[in-house]
Order: C-alpha cells, then structure tokens, then sequence
C-alpha cells in the first residue's frame, strides 16, 4: 500500500489538496482511490489565478478539439472529496473542461449538492456523485474498504475517510485522511466530531498513517 501526494506543499507539487492511495493485492491487482481534487490561490505576483496538481496520469481523456484518446497510466478507481473548499475540490471544472473523465465521486451530501452547482454554473454536465455517511462501508475493487467519519471544519458537512486495505482478505494498512480538521472549540459550523469513532479506527491492529491538509502558497 502506497500514498502518493499530488497536489500541496513543495518545491515540486504546486496546486491544492490531492493524494492517491495505491493498493496491490496478493495476484498483483492494483486499486487506486484518489482524495480531493484542489486548487490553490496563486500569489498576485505570478499573474495567475490558480494552481491545480498536474493528474493527466490518472484519468482518461478525450481532447475536446480533437476527439484524440488519451488512456490514463495510472487510472483512479473513486474520488473521494472530504469537504467543499477550493482547494478541496477547485479542480473539478477545470479538468472536466479539459476533456478528463472523471471517476465516481463519492462525498457528503452537502458537498455533492454544491459541486452541481458549481458545474451548472460553469454550463458543465456534473460527474458522476454518490452521496455517502459517515460508518458506512464503501469498497473498491476487491481489496480496498473506505469509511467516511465525521470531522469538524468551517464549512457544512466535511467528512474524513478511513481506508482500509487486504492482501490475502486480512486487514494490511489502515490510512486517516482527515482533509482539513479543527477542534471541537475552535469549530465555527456543523457538528462536531466523533471522538469515541476516531479512537475507535485508532484501536484497529493496524499500521495507520494520518494525512493532513497540504495547501499552502508558501514553499515549505
């Protein structure tokens, strides 16, 4: 089991939150998921507006000019967003309009009913959206399970993901994507987190990794 941070915080990887979570099984299939798909506020001084993560690797695409199709090295399996800031999901129109066709996504309800408006507005076809809550059980292919968990967060309705992988159908790695987090004090809308559910996945014998928000117009 693999994360691969596509989008945030280095000299390199310029644009919002987006990582990728690569999981081979014991025959040697693979199964990717992808979390959120930002975009980041540019300085004034680059004369840009925003930044996106370069993901031509991940999804196919159709040239909007040409009709041309490109067929993704390392296709994504489930997007999922944790909550419905710009640089959480900024990027979805942009790549849309670029011809990239995106995979499932599967979000809060919130979050799945203001990207449509978003993508009405933009005069786009929205893509494809399940709307999922938290405890439930969501797996991708044969060897990954994601569970969405309640955070707390300045905006309506952010969920984190617990994803869960097997090799030989035994529990291999547990990874905590949280998005972006505050404390229960500190939380200015919706409710709070679940601190029983965190401790709860934290308990799981299981190697468990913690992502965290990776936005940032500074270099380090």
């Amino acid at each position: 089991t693999k994360i691969e941070f596509i989008g945030g915080v280095n000299d390199d990887r310029i644009g919002g939150n987006c990582s990728v979570i690569e999981h081979t099984n014991e025959s040697g299939k693979v199964t990717r998921v992808m979390y959120d798909m930002g975009a980041m506020f540019a300085p004034y001084e680059s004369g840009f507006e925003a930044a996106y993560p370069n993901l031509e690797d991940y999804f196919d695409r159709v040239n909007p000019v040409s009709g041309e199709v490109t067929k993704a090295k390392k296709p994504v399996d489930a997007l999922f967003i944790t909550h419905a800031h710009e640089d959480h999901i900024g990027a979805l129109v942009s790549y849309v309009r670029m011809g990239y066709q995106l995979p499932p996504i599967k979000t809060s309800r919130f979050t799945k009913n203001l990207i449509n408006i978003v993508f009405t507005q933009n005069g786009l076809k929205a893509p494809e959206m399940e709307k999922v809550k938290p405890g439930a059980n969501i797996r991708i292919g044969d060897d990954v399970v994601v569970e969405p968990f309640v955070v707390s967060h300045s905006i309506l309705e952010p969920i984190g993901f617990h994803t869960l992988t097997f090799v030989n159908d035994k529990p291999h790695a547990g990874i905590m994507n949280f998005g972006d987090f505050l404390t229960e004090e500190n939380m200015p809308l919706g409710a709070s987190y679940n601190k029983d559910d965190i401790e709860d996945l934290l308990k799981r014998k299981l190697t468990t990794t913690f992502l965290i928000d990776s936005t940032s117009i500074t270099p380090k």
